[in-house]
């Protein structure tokens, strides 16, 4: 996904669209952003407000939209107090590794999960209404959850307790009240308490790339043990038994795919 910023003062130039692969072989450039004013602070509010404005999601990478903002914010930019050496002094003393909005991910996150399974109940009785067994939908206790943001991995219940409204119980801070509003195409509006954030999101079965106010957070889901194969495969063997203990690298069987990729996955050792 892809929509990039207009307003004066601003020029954008990219050579990408919305639904375009990104090559990994070679400049994965996206777009170059420029920004003038009067002074260097208005440049600078400027290309802020540029980057904040710009809805970009890569499917299955990352981008280093965050840490633009989190440069144009520092000190030294903002006081042109740089040399060619900065950067790295600054990447050696870890001073970029805190990142804003983890638990509002983390909140995010839950909510979307909770979405996709009430999906799945819906999908699942029209399934059933067009076999000619309609059931009931289940009645709704809440969603079990184990995510993973910035390292440290939480346990999550989830209850819709009126539309667009959730109550999210998260292990060490207790319930937390969230309206979390869709606004179409990856887009949300999420408000915790009396802060309003603005959210962008892409999910797949293994996790969400959640963007929070403009800060990129990659949230995952605990596979529960459940070992996935990165593309369809035949299972060939099996080298364990149903209750046996495995160790941590231990080969649990082998999988062959198709001859287009057997070079990459015949053989594949699931650790």
């Amino acid at each position: 996904r892809f929509s990039a910023p207009q307003g004066p003062g601003i020029r954008v130039d990219s050579g990408v669209c919305e639904g375009f692969t990104i090559p990994p072989d070679f400049d994965s450039n996206i777009a170059k952003f420029i920004a003038w004013g009067a002074t260097r602070s208005e440049s600078i509010a400027r290309l802020r407000r540029a980057l904040m404005e710009t809805a970009l999601i890569v499917r299955g990478g990352a981008t280093n939209k965050a840490f633009l903002s989190t440069l144009l914010q520092h000190k030294n930019v903002i006081s042109a107090d740089l040399d060619t050496g900065w950067l790295d002094r600054m990447a050696q003393a870890d001073a970029f590794v805190d990142r804003p909005h983890g638990i509002e991910a983390l909140l995010a996150g839950g909510i979307l999960a909770y979405q996709a399974e009430y999906s799945d109940h819906v999908a699942n009785f029209y399934a059933a209404v067009n076999r000619g067994v309609p059931q009931s939908l289940p009645e709704s206790r809440g969603t079990e959850v184990i995510l993973t943001v910035q390292g440290t991995r939480h346990e999550l219940r989830i209850y819709e307790v009126e539309r667009n409204s959730f109550r999210v119980y998260v292990d060490e801070l207790g319930a937390v009240l969230v309206h979390f509003e869709s606004e179409g195409d990856g887009s949300a509006r999420m408000r915790v308490g009396s802060a309003v954030h603005r959210l962008l999101y892409e999910a797949s079965e293994q996790d969400f790339a959640i963007e929070v106010n403009g800060v990129a957070h990659r949230v995952a889901r605990d596979a529960g043990g459940m070992v996935r194969a990165p593309a369809p495969s035949m299972v060939m063997d099996i080298a364990v038994d149903e209750g046996d203990e495995v160790a941590e690298g231990q080969r649990l069987g082998s999988l062959e795919a198709m001859n287009s990729v057997y070079a990459i996955l015949n053989g594949l050792l699931l650790d």
